[in-house]
């Protein structure tokens, strides 16, 4: 059995479960992720938002959703901070960044994909430049730093954590929002599970990893939930088709999935996912 160090605590990981010719290995502290090296650059082009598989049919028609589900997330932020400057990591179309703005933030957000900074920049009106956290810099720090589903996709683990915390004002906030590896849907469904989707999906992380690896950056979690996610029924056909080999559990929920329409708004039941909200020790430089 192979092992590797791990990229939150510096363990000796063992191999997991291995998904589409690539395998995850699993750390005591709670991480699973992939062997270094792996190129994403070419996982997140238009294809990823329109292409179906294992992004989305139409990511665009998603827009009401997502700015509804920032809005949510900010009313949770408003119990422990009010309303200031915010930087949105991963920002996409800049739905979620347009939820925040509705509810008196004001800030900008960075995006690898130039269709998606474009649309957000000239249809959702925020400020989304192009580019990705491990090469951002700014001038001024920022109160709040989101990045929701990022951690699991970022080039550089280390390199993305250090420039997000660097750019935090002491005191600042995070908020995260990752799919869950601790959660009862992902070990009941082991291999089959969602979650597992190489080579876009480096590392899961279960709430003892993310709170270790918060911890080392001089965060501490002040709070925590699931959140429920809304989502076309295109999406959702599409997720379950993708998956539809993994497993007769997956096979005859693609199947029954066949009958939903398209534009119906429907909750993602998975409780697989989690949302956690960090602050900056103020001693923290």
């Amino acid at each position: 059995m192979g092992t590797m160090p791990c990229p939150v605590c510096n363990g000796q990981a063992r191999t997991g479960h291995s998904v589409g010719g690539y395998t995850y290995y699993r750390c005591d502290c709670g991480l699973q992720f992939l062997p270094a090296g792996i190129d994403v650059s070419a996982v997140y082009g238009d294809d990823y938002f329109f292409g179906g598989g294992a992004g989305y049919p139409n990511y665009l028609q998603e827009g009401p959703l997502i700015k509804a589900r920032g809005r949510h997330y900010a009313h949770i932020v408003a119990h422990h901070a009010a309303p200031r400057r915010l930087l949105d990591v991963g920002a996409a179309a800049g739905f979620i960044l347009r939820g925040f703005q509705d509810c008196g933030w004001n800030g900008i957000g960075i995006e690898p994909n130039t269709t998606m900074a474009a649309y957000a920049r000239q249809i959702s009106g925020v400020a989304v430049q192009v580019g990705t956290i491990e090469d951002f810099s700014a001038e001024s720090q920022f109160d709040l730093v989101l990045m929701i589903q990022v951690l699991e996709h970022v080039r550089d683990l280390q390199q993305a954590t250090a420039t997000a915390a660097r750019i935090t004002r002491s005191g600042g906030l995070w908020f995260l929002s990752t799919i869950d590896g601790g959660s009862p849907l992902a070990k009941a469904m082991g291999g089959g599970w969602q979650g597992y989707a190489p080579p876009s999906v480096l590392r899961i992380f279960s709430r003892r990893a993310l709170d270790r690896l918060m911890g080392y950056l001089g965060f501490a979690r002040i709070a925590w939930g699931r959140p429920l996610i809304w989502i076309s029924g295109a999406h959702a056909k599409s997720i379950l088709a993708y998956r539809a080999g993994d497993g007769p559990v997956n096979s005859a929920l693609a199947g029954l999935a066949r009958v939903i329409p398209d534009r119906l708004a429907l909750p993602y039941p998975g409780l697989d996912f989690s949302w956690s909200l960090y602050r900056k020790s103020v001693a923290t430089s």
